[in-house]
């Protein structure tokens, strides 16, 4: 499952994340235990990204057993970018590392197994309506029971105009650029937008333009397709979290690092440190409790709600090791 390199390409089919991982240093030595540990990362890497995917029905009934049988047929899916941070615990080793998820394989395997979120669609464009349909989304006559609504908006320059003489008269030859953007929306949510531009030539402005866009729509589909097909099933929201007990900025770094590392948590970013206070800024699934990740790291919840929780930290500094 697991793949090594120094750097990973960004790109819309993959997604950074920061993982933990653990390893216990009996019968191991430490570069060996330090090995296995970011193997274990990259493992969570991959089981932290599949949380998005996967129904919330498969959540909250068979999840576990779900998960393993992902788990244990995903390679490569997991690319190693950065190993952020070494800790020597008593009995085990702990890293956090940078790693680079690629979606395409993994959303492959979740549809495989029946996990994944029937997306229900909503689109008025035939060409759009058949391509949806091929690729397993349901396709909704009525917006109120969509869960994607998909747009087409066409804008379209006149090229040329050139007159003709024929048997049956004068006629004039048009020749249109269309420039078509296809939108999808969840709410008020775009989740994805395509833009694509084809030139058409005919005597009937009308249908040149249908054409251009036409000939555009067969180009767009497949892209809108793909863009839907590694859609997360589940929402995020932004969560700000306010840790008082903090030394030093870089304490709250480093307390940046393992919140970004923590299951439940696909994105940490610190905002300010103050004093003893630092304040930072998650990104979780909706409907998502941080209460007993936070305790792992030593941090005691005053206060939780769905946009702000504030934390005391009690955790005692361990020794760091070099990289």
């Amino acid at each position: 499952m697991i793949v090594f390199a120094e750097q990973a390409a960004q790109s819309p089919e993959s997604r950074v994340v920061l993982a933990e991982g653990r390893a216990a240093l009996t019968s191991l030595n430490i570069e060996g235990a330090r090995r296995a540990a970011i193997a274990s990362a990259l493992r969570n890497a991959v089981e932290k990204t599949l949380g998005v995917y996967i129904s919330g029905q498969t959540l909250t009934k068979d999840y576990t057993l779900l998960r393993d049988q992902v788990l244990t047929r995903s390679e490569g899916h997991a690319v190693l970018n950065e190993v952020i941070r070494v800790e020597q615990l008593p009995q085990e080793i702990r890293v956090i590392v940078r790693a680079t998820v690629s979606l395409r394989p993994l959303t492959n395997q979740v549809r495989a197994l029946g996990l994944a979120r029937s997306w229900r669609v909503q689109t008025l464009n035939p060409t759009l309506e058949k391509a949806l349909t091929e690729a397993g989304f349901t396709v909704e006559e009525d917006e109120k029971k969509a869960d994607l609504t998909v747009t087409v908006a066409p804008r379209f320059t006149t090229l040329a105009q050139i007159p003709l003489q024929t048997a049956v008269g004068p006629m004039t030859m048009y020749t249109v650029r269309g420039e078509v953007t296809v939108r999808a929306r969840r709410g008020l949510e775009v989740v994805t937008a395509r833009v694509q531009t084809e030139t058409a030539r005919h005597i009937n402005l009308e249908t040149a333009r249908q054409q251009a866009v036409d000939d555009a729509l067969e180009k767009l589909a497949p892209l809108l397709t793909e863009d839907l097909l590694v859609l997360p099933s589940r929402l995020t929201q932004p969560v700000q979290l306010v840790v008082t007990g903090v030394a030093s900025a870089e304490a709250a770094q480093t307390l940046c690092d393992r919140l970004g590392a923590l299951p439940g948590v696909l994105k940490a970013l610190k905002r300010s440190w103050s004093g003893s206070s630092a304040t930072f800024e998650l990104e979780v699934p909706t409907e998502t409790t941080l209460a007993s990740p936070l305790k792992a790291l030593g941090l005691t919840v005053l206060s939780e709600s769905k946009t702000q929780i504030a934390a005391r930290n009690q955790a005692v500094p361990k020794r760091v090791l070099k990289k």
